[in-house]
């Protein structure tokens, strides 16, 4: 079947693969953040309803500044240039030179990121990714990023998971477009009428289609009311493309990601539930209404006129209040809505819920435990690092290169290496591990020393080395080099004690004469 020619044509045909991760996104931004993915037609004059729970929102602002810090550290690069020592070489460049020509062109793209305030958008889009797994990132050549959500693009992806094709639908006044293509334009447009101070606004809907070629690179074109933008015509090479559509978790065939939230959807929906049976459970039993015996001697106008503390006239017996009587219902509600909460806040990597209700709760504990839940987002850093960062930092190089402020290198010369994230988490493992070693080592000290005879002391270092993972090269000494150093340690003393004897004897001898007005002692 012949794809159609229209970019209209075809964004409303990949529409219907877009609309069941678009619901769930929906669905899961109702139990969050609302306004991640509002429904469709939203605009800003609507309200949204808010959830009876703040915990998903807790969560996803909380998980979100998590993963934001460790892709964009202040004051750190997230990334490395590196180049082979052979092909520095064949560039006439020693290695030192290499290093800082490298360590400049860093620099140079760090400054570059940081004055785009890039860390602005790239929050926005990890939200987008853990609530609707989706989220389409462009970077601009002036303004930094700029991100779509779900409901703005569809995209088509190849069956290695690649992208293919992607077009974006923006609204924009009829003013910006340029004149020629404003005179072209027969259909009827969106008139909205923006109040006496403002006027009316005349609305129009652009489609954005980046399609990638048979020679691999990248083109773009752009319509509006089926005509085209000749001047917005423009290509790019094939790991140049500043349009970057990213999903959370992939699964084979299918266009778009799932998201976090949905995986814990079943929990958030049920703390939903619960809440909003709980408050307003809550509600109704917090009414207070009296009852007065048709036949008793007490008067309902009596209770009615007595103010806080006055005296009447009547019988308690005749008086009853209304009781709802639910308080072990509503403690069974209380209790699941805990444990909910306490699997949820594990999931977000929440901090109140690390720590277990004790009286003695050390902060290794919690360090430790900080750390387990910490590493169960390796699969997402190690995803963002190939589908974010790395693109981020050649597509900012590249944009410098064209403005000829940095020299044009080739891509096989110098490789982009991330070393946050994944790698983060990676050398804080190899910290652990070394931290863990040096205990090990303290704590069998007295051991060794009291039964030297019968423990190798080396062979013991070399077990809980090999144990705990860690190469022990260069870590360990050897028991040559041990027997070395202590020959010279026993050398030395030997020499320092010689010294110490002769000393005086020299001193005196060299002073003799040196002070003859001096008795001679």
């Amino acid at each position: 079947m012949k794809s159609p020619a229209s970019s209209r044509a075809r964004y409303e045909l990949l529409q219907t693969k877009r609309e069941p991760f678009l619901s769930r996104g929906r669905a899961c931004a109702e139990l969050t953040i609302p306004h991640i993915l509002p429904p469709e037609g939203h605009e800003g004059t609507n309200t949204f309803l808010s959830p009876y729970q703040s915990v998903g929102a807790q969560g996803v602002n909380n998980l979100a500044s998590k993963i934001l810090l460790a892709l964009l550290p202040d004051n750190e690069p997230f990334f490395r240039f590196k180049a082979d020592a052979l092909d520095m070489e064949e560039a006439g460049l020693s290695i030192a030179e290499g290093e800082v020509a490298l360590a400049a062109m860093e620099e140079a793209v760090m400054d570059e990121i940081e004055n785009k305030a890039i860390r602005v958008p790239v929050f926005e889009a990890i939200k987008q990714l853990l609530v609707s797994g989706n989220c389409l990132v462009f970077k601009t050549k002036k303004e930094g990023l700029k991100v779509f959500r779900l409901d703005r693009y569809v995209v088509c992806r190849d069956p290695m998971g690649n992208p293919v094709e992607i077009i974006i639908k923006e609204t924009i006044d009829k003013v910006l477009l340029p004149e020629e293509i404003q005179s072209q334009i027969e259909e009827p447009l969106t008139v909205i009428d923006q109040g006496n101070d403002s006027g009316v606004r005349e609305d129009v809907d652009i489609f954005t289609r980046i399609k990638r070629t048979s020679r691999g690179s990248w083109k773009l074109t752009q319509e509006v009311k089926g005509v085209n933008i000749p001047s917005s015509e423009s290509t790019f090479p094939t790991d140049k493309c500043p349009y970057l559509p990213l999903r959370l978790t992939s699964v084979d065939g299918e266009d778009y990601g799932r998201s976090y939230t949905e995986e814990y959807y079943g929990d958030l929906k049920s703390l939903e539930d619960l809440s909003k049976a709980l408050v307003q459970g809550s509600l109704a039993a917090s009414r207070v209404l009296f009852l007065v015996k048709p036949n008793g001697t007490t008067r309902p106008r009596t209770l009615e006129e007595l103010p806080n503390g006055g005296i009447g006239q009547g019988n308690a017996e005749d008086v009853s209040v209304i009781q709802m009587e639910k308080q072990n219902d509503f403690g069974v509600a209380r209790q699941t809505m805990d444990d909910i909460t306490k699997r949820l806040g594990a999931a977000y990597l929440m901090g109140s819920t690390i720590q277990r209700k004790g009286e003695r709760v050390t902060s290794t504990e919690i360090q430790y435990l900080a750390n387990e839940l910490e590493q169960v987002l390796g699969g997402i850093y190690s995803l963002l690092a190939v589908t974010l960062q790395s693109p981020l930092v050649n597509l900012v190089l590249h944009q410098l290169q064209r403005e000829r402020k940095l020299p044009n290198v080739p891509k096989e010369l110098v490789k982009t290496q991330v070393v946050t994230g994944m790698s983060a988490l990676g050398r804080n493992t190899d910290y652990q591990r070394l931290k863990s070693f040096r205990e090990e080592i303290a704590a069998a000290a007295p051991l060794i020393q009291n039964g030297s005879q019968f423990l190798n002391f080396n062979e013991f270092i070399l077990r809980v080395a090999t144990s705990l993972g860690i190469e022990p090269q260069d870590l360990v000494k050897t028991e040559e080099k041990t027997a070395q150093e202590g020959t010279q340690a026993q050398n030395a003393a030997t020499a320092q004690d010689v010294m110490k004897s002769t000393a005086p004897g020299v001193i005196q001898q060299a002073t003799k004469g040196m002070f003859p007005d001096q008795p001679q002692g």
